[in-house]
């Protein structure tokens, strides 16, 4: 008998532990007692001129990224077409 009152109790407490953390009850963390504080970032004022400037260089590296992945991408398909028509050629003619 005193073995399932030890399971009984066990499982109260672990319901009371799980109740307890799904209504937030448990000790904060150091990352929680900061939530409702606030920032203390500055950020320098840009003006118009220099974020059109800004603008236009992350376009000009967006369009350098996809142009590198579209050469990289085009390569590849060149070799493994050309891997598989070798491939048939050799072993099927």
């Amino acid at each position: 008998m005193d073995g399932s009152l030890s399971h009984f109790k066990a499982t109260l407490q672990r319901r009371k532990e799980r109740k307890d953390k799904n209504t937030g009850k448990f000790g904060k963390t150091p990352f929680q007692s900061n939530y409702n504080s606030v920032s203390l970032y500055i950020f320098p004022k840009v003006s118009v001129m220099e974020m059109e400037v800004l603008k236009k260089n992350i376009g000009k590296n967006i369009k350098r990224q996809q142009h590198k992945e579209t050469v990289i991408r085009s390569g590849i398909f060149i070799v493994l077409c050309s891997s598989v028509w070798i491939l048939i050629h050799t072993y099927l003619l």
